[in-house]
């Protein structure tokens, strides 16, 4: 056992809070380290020294005043709650600007070229797959191309 764990155990036992098993842990420890002996001598005489101390009078509120004073110490995730909660109007922003930039991208696309109802698509105006590689005849694509080429003639 370290001696770290043991010293709580010796506090522990001094204090009466210990169960029997870490008792013993704590009383076979102290029995072979010479530095929580020293430590189990002195804690008595520490307590004692506590016990004689007065608490001093304090006015109203001072706790409170004493509390406020005291910088707030945040762990990793406090700060990352923190950062994300300021970031919470972000995706709200971010959508709106992208919704914004979609209508505009469609009025610029479909402003001046869009054909009436009565007139029929021509090929430049539908799906231009000349770019690909050519289509296998009985895929939907070539059905397709096929049809537009049909409406387009």
């Amino acid at each position: 056992m370290r001696c770290s764990k043991a010293q709580k155990l010796i506090s522990a036992s001094l204090d009466g809070e210990l169960d029997e098993a870490r008792e013993r842990a704590a009383r076979a420890h102290l029995a072979e380290c010479r530095t929580c002996q020293c430590f189990a001598a002195d804690l008595p005489r520490c307590t004692a020294a506590l016990n004689r101390m007065t608490v001093p009078d304090v006015r109203p509120g001072f706790t409170g005043r004493m509390m406020a004073r005291i910088p707030e110490n945040k762990t990793v995730r406090g700060r990352w709650r923190d950062w994300l909660d300021a970031l919470q109007p972000v995706p709200a922003g971010l959508g709106a600007l992208a919704l914004c930039c979609g209508v505009l991208l469609a009025s610029l696309m479909n402003g001046q070229n869009r054909p009436t109802d009565s007139e029929p698509l021509t090929p430049g105006q539908s799906l231009y797959a000349g770019c690909f590689d050519p289509l296998p005849d009985d895929s939907v694509g070539a059905r397709y191309v096929a049809l537009v080429r049909q409406g387009g003639e």
